[in-house]
């Protein structure tokens, strides 16, 4: 082998060796470029998850709200209706008990 055919052989071994290069720096970019839209991909279904858990538990602490709210509406209903009928039951007692300590009441002059 004389000189030209080994200058020859580096020559074509450089290039093939620039080949390589440059085809695993395309699939190093086109790795990279997979490993950031996978990654946004798991953020979004993260985010998509984290919502549906949100919306889940609003669901159940509003059901939960109107359930207690309606409870107590029920206990002010009950009182209220207890206060008015002991009202109800001792407001002649009131009015005579008010009328006799009116009368009964002495002149300040």
């Amino acid at each position: 082998m004389d000189n030209v055919d080994i200058i020859n052989k580096i020559v074509l071994a450089d290039i093939r060796a620039r080949e390589r290069i440059d085809e695993a720096q395309r699939e190093l970019e086109g790795l990279e470029s997979e490993l950031l839209e996978k990654q946004k991909a798991m953020r979004e279904q993260y985010y998509e998850r984290a919502d549906r858990h949100l919306r889940d538990v609003e669901k159940t602490e509003t059901e939960y709200l109107d359930e207690q709210t309606s409870l107590l509406n029920e206990k002010l209903e009950q009182d209220t209706s207890a206060v008015d009928k002991a009202a109800s039951e001792r407001s002649i007692d009131w009015v005579e008990t008010l009328f006799r300590e009116i009368i009964n009441a002495p002149l300040n002059d």
